[in-house]
């Protein structure tokens, strides 16, 4: 859906705008669209075996996970633990990830030394 705005008219109470009824229908369908961009994903571990080499920065498919995109996203993970900090501080994960259309992909500059339990916040880039 692409962003529905309000006919506001050519002067205050003109009747040439939106009802109040249709102008307060574009507003909810408007926050349900951006809503529903927003997905969190719990309870994933990411296996340090997983984890591969690509053009200098070791990646993380996570549709090894069951997680595929169907336009741009950015992934930020949160994580569960301090041992789960620790690993993602060493291996320098990304937290921002920029993916590609049907392909999501965490990236960190060494290779995690341990299975990596996370909360990932996904939000679909409005086009």
């Amino acid at each position: 859906m692409t962003r529905q705005a309000i006919n506001i008219g050519a002067a205050a109470n003109d009747g040439t705008g939106d009802d109040l009824r249709t102008g307060g229908q574009k507003i909810n369908e408007n926050f349900e669209e951006v809503y529903n961009r927003v997905k969190q994903v719990t309870g994933l571990t990411l296996l340090v075996a997983n984890w591969t080499l690509v053009s200098g920065l070791y990646e993380y498919d996570l549709a090894d996970v069951g997680i595929t995109a169907n336009s741009v996203v950015n992934i930020t993970p949160v994580l569960t633990s301090s041992a789960d900090l620790d690993v993602v501080n060493n291996a320098q994960i990304f937290e921002n990830t920029e993916s590609s259309v049907g392909s999501v992909k965490l990236k960190a500059i060494s290779a995690p030394t341990a299975d990596i339990n996370v909360v990932l916040t996904i939000i679909e880039k409005l086009t």
